[in-house]
């Protein structure tokens, strides 16, 4: 008789189970939500604010559903099931202003407007196979009429705890597709974004988070791809992005522009960086092959260390890697210490770049203000080539000032692998550069550079180079294995040179 009792109890409890688990979904339909041109706001509103009661799960079903903001709260999950569509509409009195209640040093971002947000939530999720649009390309969202602040979000996710964004699919955002403000436990997995509908049309900005991962992410966006941002005190900390796809029309992995608080212990990895599929462009440089590949700067007072990248394919980008340590220290930051940041401890390793464009990657900080231990091992690239014998005399302005990116500088620089000013300490192992294209600058050129290890560097080229490294005002420099090395040393007011055959 104990047995029969006992089994009855664990069916009842299974049941009892499936029973809750069913209890905590909250269908968008079963609350008004009609497919088509309703507006669904308050429908789907009115389903997440009965789930965060005790929990649960809204589900967008397959249809495609129009709305406006909609906020999502505590312990709610957002479920866009295969074939279900979330579209903004084309209104702007359905996207009211959001305060920014974390304190950022540029007024202009204290306030946003999103088709999904979140302020200060914990434990909320958006999920399926499902479609986020963003209806970005309306002629109501016009950039020309529309200043950055009155164009909407994808997502604006504010000050929330254990975020998890994973499997949908988002595109044609009026400003960027997905803006992440001082969150903690940030977890975007297998999402895929398309993100071509406007000016400023980022793939995703994350600003100021901690203990974040992103993976599996195939991201395609007219301007940056995958910005990290630092406008507050509390920096960007404790970051892997791993075996994504990034593609874009200016840079695809960026820390920047707004760079304050600092940038630590960052792990980037096997990902692959190509052109964009995008067969229309909005970024006003025009550069449909993408600017820079790997973009790290620090030009607001940020420190920026501990970050290694590796196993990384950069492909057709103008200029693949630009590091830049400089002092724009912006006038509208209200707490900022108006004093310039650093950059130490970048770690490459495992780098091909193929098809690079004219610009070489350029590591440079300014005057008396130096970038600090940097490596790179086992790189490889290929270079299209196109410069010409007078770009080795190019003089290089400062420009320290200046809103930081490859066309800060000349597009042309004075070397076709790297161009390196104001650092200390870098090394280079097992470096090999192939030029396809005719091209007589130097392979490196390095101004005001201190305590550099070069080691295994080979290159070929269509065009026999006098020179193949230029030293100007540097010192402490060891060349090894330098018979690999196809052209000689220039020294130009450098001393401490050793070159071993």
């Amino acid at each position: 008789m104990k047995q029969p009792t006992r089994t009855c109890l664990i069916v009842f409890l299974l049941l009892a189970s499936t029973v809750n688990t069913w209890a905590q979904q909250y269908l968008i339909t079963e609350h008004g939500a009609k497919p088509g041109n309703t507006d669904n706001t308050s429908a789907i509103q009115k389903a997440i604010d009965r789930a965060t009661v005790e929990g649960g799960t809204v589900i967008v079903p397959a249809g495609l559903f129009m709305t406006g903001t909609i906020q999502l709260k505590n312990n709610v999950t957002l479920q866009l099931n295969k074939n279900a569509v979330l579209k903004g509409i084309a209104s702007k009195a359905v996207y009211p202003s959001i305060p920014i209640k974390y304190k950022l040093h540029t007024s202009a971002g204290q306030s946003g407007r999103a088709l999904i947000f979140a302020s200060q939530a914990e434990n909320i999720s958006i999920t399926g196979e499902g479609t986020i649009d963003g209806n970005g390309e309306d002629p109501l969202f016009d950039s020309k009429d529309n200043v950055n602040t009155m164009r909407p979000y994808g997502l604006l996710i504010e000050s929330c705890k254990n975020v998890t964004i994973s499997g949908v699919k988002m595109q044609h955002s009026a400003m960027w597709m997905q803006r992440y403000v001082n969150c903690d436990f940030l977890r975007i997995t297998g999402v895929t974004v398309f993100n071509h509908a406007n000016l400023n049309n980022d793939g995703m900005d994350i600003d100021d988070c901690h203990n974040v991962i992103v993976a599996n992410c195939i991201i395609d966006a007219d301007d940056d791809a995958l910005c990290f941002k630092s406008e507050g005190d509390r920096g960007v900390k404790n970051v892997v992005v791993t075996n994504c796809i990034l593609a874009t029309h200016a840079s695809a992995f960026k820390f920047g522009t707004g760079s304050t608080g600092g940038f630590e212990s960052v792990q980037f990895s096997n990902t692959v960086i190509r052109q964009s599929l995008a067969t229309n462009m909005k970024h006003p440089f025009k550069q449909k092959s993408g600017l820079t590949g790997i973009d790290l700067a620090s030009t607001d007072g940020a420190v920026i260390k501990d970050v290694n990248i590796s196993n990384i394919s950069i492909d057709s980008l103008e200029n693949p890697i630009f590091i830049k340590l400089g002092n724009r220290l912006r006038k509208t930051s209200v707490t900022a210490n108006g004093k310039a940041g650093s950059i130490q401890g970048i770690h490459f390793s495992q780098i091909t770049i193929k098809n690079s464009g004219i610009s070489p990657t350029t590591i440079t900080g300014f005057p008396a203000n130096y970038i600090h231990d940097i490596n790179f091992r086992d790189i490889f690239i290929e270079h299209k080539g196109g410069g010409a014998a007078k770009d080795t005399s190019l003089v290089v302005p400062e420009n320290s000032n200046h809103y930081p990116g490859t066309r800060m500088f000349e597009r042309k620089l004075p070397a076709t692998g790297f161009y390196i000013r104001h650092v200390k300490n870098i090394s280079f192992n097992n470096v090999q550069i192939k030029l396809t294209g005719n091209d007589l600058r130097p392979v490196m050129v390095c101004d005001d550079v201190e305590e550099m290890a070069l080691n295994g560097l080979k290159n070929k080229t269509l065009n026999p180079l006098k020179y193949a490294i230029v030293l100007k005002d540097s010192k402490d420099i060891i060349i090894s294995s330098a018979s690999n090395i196809e052209g000689g040393v220039q020294q130009l007011n450098s001393k401490s040179v050793t070159i071993n055959k």
